[in-house]
């Protein structure tokens, strides 16, 4: 209030020239109409001076405007002035400092449009910076450079970014390149993890280390892409390109990984070890912990991936204290469906051999057949104590009271949680979007039984899931009543490019006669 002349703006300008170093050469490049107020004029030099000078001085080259030049050989003093300012206009007065960097934007037309994205720096001082770094950074994408993608998202994490933290689509954008730059990156790493396997053992170790992260990569960029790409966002057609090519690389590791699989396979032969084999879990793993009447909650999740387990296991060592969380992995049996799955992991396998019930609908026992979650329970009650266990779902559990539960679990020592969730999800292909919680509820639903008074749980699966989309191939065989989409039941052995002829009698199976028929990729 105090300059209203030109005697007091020079005073005012003396001072932010040793202040900040701006000068008159400056102010007569920036001081804009000259029939505004003095003032005005000054304080808008200024603000583009200090909004320049950090510009400057965070970029990867020099800048092209002769007038920005000259910032470069500002003294460090100056420069950490000018700098502060910035940084406290930004924090403390945001709107005031998105309108002064838009009219010092409006001057620097020409160096903006000059500007590539390598030559900037991690400080979006100006809107069309982070407009010209975002673009860089899908170009890259699209050009299968993760590192260099991953690199400028990172810079604008959290709140690094002052126009990000204003623009909640923009921030989804950056958020979907580093879960795609991530995704990239991981894929590239492991990129044949089955590449000259020797051993069955080999292939659990690989899958473990070097697979089941790209699975787990694989889902929550799925994931995290299908909640955040919006018809709105900049760039999204490119960014519908990033997914479509993305989904394609996964589609071809996966491809090679089912190869390398069975060409291991056909030198070892398609059933592994026995200690390998989900028909061997329930002796080898459950019974030992029911040893001297230990209660044991046995969780059957339908489709509970490996790479879900690995989420799961860090859950409970975070929230366990102090309990023991061991994972291991199996083999799943083939042919690799919940019929089969689900029924081979009740002890109904005598001498290793399983005696089929019809066309792959369960398992025979003694003087009954094992084909559904009851028969389930059963079986691995009478092997443990000659008393059927007690089969709950999912549901049941999380939605019991904590004395109904004890009531529930009290006269049994093997009680059984079925859980379809993941895989009905994935079939209705809404499974992206439930996954998540469905992690959440097999969590909730062990901390319930805990407090019920079961100490020891073994969570297993029947098998995995491989997410479907238009990367998918899809083989026409025979009448329409002959396939199912992951095998065929043959009686002959036929020897089709793409296909393995497994005797059904090789993999352990009694009561059944004829040839799996295989597909060595992952086409349907």
């Amino acid at each position: 209030g105090r300059v209203t002349t030109d005697e007091e703006a020079g005073a005012l300008r003396r001072y932010l020239h040793k202040l900040t170093g701006m000068d008159d050469e400056w102010l007569s490049f920036a001081m804009g109409d000259p029939r505004s107020p003095v003032l005005e004029r000054v304080l808008s030099a200024f603000s583009a001076w200090v909004l320049c000078v950090e510009y400057v001085h965070d970029l990867r080259r020099e800048p092209h405007l002769t007038a920005l030049k000259r910032l470069t050989v500002l003294t460090k003093p100056l420069v950490e002035a000018a700098k502060g300012l910035v940084g406290q206009l930004r924090k403390n007065h945001p709107d005031s400092y998105a309108q002064l960097a838009d009219e010092a934007e409006s001057m620097l037309d020409i160096e903006l449009k000059a500007m590539k994205p390598d030559d900037l720096g991690q400080i979006d001082t100006f809107r069309e910076e982070e407009n010209s770094v975002l673009r860089g950074a899908v170009d890259a994408l699209k050009g299968q450079d993760w590192a260099r993608a991953a690199d400028w998202a990172k810079a604008r994490e959290g709140e690094k970014s002052f126009w990000l933290h204003r623009d909640p689509v923009r921030r989804r954008a950056w958020n979907l390149v580093a879960e795609a730059a991530a995704f990239g990156k991981i894929l590239t790493e492991n990129s044949r993890p089955f590449e000259a396997l020797a051993h069955f053992e080999d292939a659990l170790v690989r899958y473990a280390e070097s697979a089941a992260p790209v699975d787990r990569a694989h889902r929550r960029f799925e994931q995290e892409w299908l909640r955040g790409l919006d018809t709105q966002m900049p760039h999204y057609g490119a960014l519908q390109e990033v997914l479509g090519t993305l989904r394609q690389l996964h589609r071809n590791w996966i491809d090679q990984l089912t190869r390398d699989f069975t060409k291991l396979c056909r030198a070892e032969g398609f059933l592994p070890p026995p200690e390998l084999q989900q028909r061997t879990l329930y002796e080898q793993v459950v019974l030992p912990m029911a040893f001297g009447g230990e209660k044991v909650a046995v969780f059957l999740v339908d489709a509970f991936r490996y790479e879900m387990a690995t989420e799961l296991q860090e859950d409970l060592r975070a929230t366990g204290g102090g309990a023991v969380v061991d994972l291991k992995a199996r083999f799943a049996e083939l042919p690799t469906v919940t019929s089969v799955g689900m029924n081979a992991l009740a002890p109904v396998a005598k001498d290793g051999r399983l005696t089929v019930a019809g066309a792959f609908t369960g398992f025979k026992t003694g003087e009954y057949a094992v084909t559904g979650r009851a028969d389930r329970a059963r079986a691995m009650g009478t092997r443990t104590n000659g008393k059927a266990g007690l089969h709950l779902t999912l549901a049941e559990v999380c939605d019991s009271s904590p004395e109904g539960l004890k009531r529930k679990v009290k006269e049994h020592q093997i009680v059984v949680v079925c859980s379809s969730e993941i895989d009905d999800a994935g079939e209705a292909n809404v499974g992206l979007l439930t996954f998540e919680a469905q992690l959440r509820q097999i969590k909730a639903a062990w901390h319930h039984l805990q407090g019920a008074g079961i100490k020891h749980a073994v969570f297993t699966a029947d098998h995995g899931f491989l997410l479907q989309d238009s990367t998918t191939a899809v083989h026409q065989f025979g009448k329409a009543t002959d396939p199912h989409p992951r095998y065929v039941l043959d009686p002959h052995e036929r020897g089709e490019a793409g296909v393995s002829p497994i005797p059904l009698a090789k993999l352990g199976y009694d009561g059944i006669s004829g040839y799996l028929l295989l597909r060595e990729d992952t086409a349907v």
